[in-house]
């Protein structure tokens, strides 16, 4: 390393390392999405309802769905190992004196990374992820320099400085909560935030189906192993198709089934196998499937690292981002150039505090029945939100409310998407008519949340409707939330007569 040096800005390497992880994120979600398609075709093709389904399903072999679901893998997983690796070698080689020890330190660190993300047994997607994107980045981290460096770069210690204040103010704030304040008075409120709002819940369940344990799924298939002796019959197929396990007859399985007699069943996934005895499976196949699954899932440690680089990688990513963008705006306007470090370390700061603001303000604190009718009548948005938060979070009755027709009417998405929560509670009639229209609304997170309403209210006359209605949907994220309700309303699985 006598000849080379690590940049001092971070735009080449962050760039490469995220360009790797979108290769790699493509690729397993185009192996992950052929493999679903053929198993929906099964699925279908065996009478049972698959999700996603018809135009949602439509996608599944589309190089654009491969690459908007790598795409969450590029600015979680990507950018936190890309943003790790040159926050690494950019401290041993300025600040750290280029020291072989912590060199050594670091690359014992990585190794032991990925033997963790292989500890449930090998898992190639995340090694690949693992290997490809921090060595990418180290690449392209090095520059070729005619002397060894002489020193750190002057106030290198002001961008650590304000993330760490950053952390320090948003961290306390890092619940389920903040997620959906952040969502609520950050996106759903503008044009380019429902735009990335959309995108998200456009795509994320395509990645999130490649690497979900087999018992986190909506529904698995399953067929007879050919060594077996026994005769599955129609109770054991419609038993199974309860626990939304559907026997097919082609394309690939998530579990196989021998009967190696007439008083046990033998179950193999994922090159796993557990033998119980008949009777306990029949009482119970759900729990023997969880046993298995908790088994099989090689995916467990890459989703933890998913849900850290989710906190960390993304917004460290925005922080770069935001800083670059400052800092060679102040030397383009000729200001001294030890000025950029403070101007682009201070609007960080003033930034990510503002955002803060909004998000610190959705936390409404509990109104009294006047206060909150009052609210729900308000000329504010922000208000009328925070009353329809309350309302649901309380179970009150949002119909009996004076507001309650212009809140149907609202042509904001947030407000429209906590009214249909917390219809959830209506016990007017009106409230289930109300949310069979809301069901066939223009954005799918009020559709969503109409179809959880439903399925909390316990109208199985709802169960037509929302098969109608989401079997038609272009949109997976609306089918799962409509799936979830009809499970919760009591329907189950049921082969379609010119199927059996």
């Amino acid at each position: 390393m006598g000849r080379f040096s690590i940049r001092r800005h971070a735009l080449r390497p962050m760039m490469a390392g995220l360009m790797m992880a979108q290769v790699v994120g493509t690729l397993f979600l185009w192996q992950s999405n052929l493999r679903l398609q053929q198993q929906v075709a099964a699925v279908e093709a065996a009478g049972w309802l698959a999700v996603p389904a018809g135009p949602a399903a439509a996608g599944l072999d589309s190089v654009a769905t491969a690459l908007g679901g790598g795409l969450f893998f590029t600015l979680t997983v990507g950018a936190g190992l890309a943003l790790v690796t040159w926050a690494a070698l950019y401290t041993w080689c300025w600040v750290l004196g280029r020291s072989r020890l912590v060199l050594g330190v670091w690359a014992i660190l990585w190794l032991s990374g990925l033997a963790a993300l292989n500890s449930r047994g090998f898992a190639l997607w995340p090694s690949l992820f693992g290997v490809g994107v921090p060595l990418v980045t180290a690449l392209a981290a090095l520059q070729p320099t005619a002397t060894s460096p002489v020193g750190p770069p002057r106030r290198w210690w002001v961008a650590p400085l304000v993330m760490v204040l950053l952390a320090g103010l948003w961290v306390g704030r890092l619940d389920g909560e903040a997620f959906i304040t952040v969502r609520d008075q950050l996106l759903l409120n503008n044009r380019i935030g429902r735009q990335v709002n959309d995108f998200y819940y456009r795509y994320t369940l395509y990645a999130a189906e490649a690497f979900k344990a087999p018992a986190q799924k909506s529904w698995l298939t399953w067929r007879p192993a050919p060594q077996t002796t026994q005769v599955v019959g129609a109770p054991m197929i419609r038993l199974l198709a309860r626990a939304d396990l559907l026997a097919v007859e082609q394309g690939p399985v998530d579990v196989t089934l021998n009967w190696p007699d007439a008083r046990h069943i033998v179950i193999l996934a994922g090159g796993k196998s557990i033998e119980v005895q008949r009777a306990a499976f029949m009482a119970d196949p759900g729990r023997w499937l969880r046993t298995l699954s908790a088994a099989t899932d090689r995916y467990a440690p890459f989703r933890r690292l998913t849900f850290a680089a989710l906190l960390v990688g993304f917004p460290g990513l925005l922080f770069l981002v935001v800083h670059g963008a400052i800092g060679r705006l102040v030397r383009l306007l000729g200001r001294a150039p030890g000025a950029a470090p403070w101007s682009a370390g201070g609007g960080c700061l003033v930034l990510g505090v503002l955002l803060f603001v909004p998000v610190l303000a959705g936390r409404a604190a509990p109104m009294e029945a006047d206060a909150l009718a009052a609210a729900l009548g308000s000329g504010q948005w922000r208000s009328r939100v925070a009353a329809l938060r309350q309302a649901e979070a309380r179970g009150l009755d949002i119909t009996g409310f004076a507001a309650y027709p212009d809140l149907l009417r609202s042509d904001r998405v947030v407000e429209r998407y906590w009214l249909a929560r917390a219809l959830a509670h209506g016990r007017d009639g009106s409230a289930h008519n109300d949310l069979l229209t809301l069901i066939r609304d223009a954005h799918p997170n009020v559709v969503c949340q109409a179809y959880y309403a439903l399925g909390r209210r316990g109208d199985r006359a709802a169960i037509a409707p929302i098969l109608s209605q989401m079997i038609g949907s272009d949109h997976w994220y609306t089918q799962w939330y409509g799936y979830r309700a009809l499970k919760e309303l009591g329907w189950h699985q049921n082969r379609s007569p010119s199927a059996r």
